[in-house]
């Protein structure tokens, strides 16, 4: 979770401006040194907003996918993909009466998929470029010391929250 979870936790922060006020996570050390290889995170905010982080050192299969839904559209970014990282996905969910919203069942439409083209560039370059400008300007970078805390503070929640079985920690 220490290795794999905070570049998740501060892309969510930076399109996603809300900080979590709790997080429940679990985890489990296969290797029994105490340090867990497989970790869940369900960082929670107070818009009823969630997200949830699945980290792995233990999978065969190397991933960095992270979906957004929404209630007309969902996003799913694949860090992978050489060309096609992102794709927007028509589908959502419709309560189309009253009465429906006190029922589970939903409307699920799935339609078309747009995949915009990106400009490609190295992400350090970018974080890099973007520090050296804040030293000509004596602007604050994307990545600052504010950041860092926040990631740490989410982290120390959820290595709680493990430790205590999954019980929700304040943030």
């Amino acid at each position: 979770m220490w290795d794999l979870a905070p570049h998740d936790i501060s892309i969510l922060s930076y399109i996603h401006s809300e900080l979590p006020v709790s997080v429940n996570a679990t985890g489990i050390s296969h290797t029994h040194n105490g340090i867990e290889n497989v970790a869940y995170l369900t960082l929670n905010f107070q818009s009823n907003f969630v997200a949830h982080f699945s980290c792995s050192w233990s999978s065969p299969v190397k991933l960095r996918t992270m979906l957004i839904g929404g209630d007309e559209k969902m996003i799913v970014f694949n860090d992978l993909e050489p060309t096609e990282k992102i794709r927007v996905y028509d589908t959502g969910y419709q309560l189309k009466t009253r009465e429906e919203q006190q029922s589970i069942l939903v409307d699920y439409r799935v339609g078309d998929i747009y995949i915009p083209k990106l400009d490609t560039k190295e992400a350090l370059l970018g974080m890099a470029t973007d520090f050296v400008n804040c030293i000509k300007t004596g602007g604050i970078p994307i990545s600052n010391i504010d950041l860092g805390i926040y990631v740490v503070k989410v982290l120390e929640a959820a290595q709680k929250s493990i430790k205590e079985n999954g019980r929700e920690v304040k943030i």
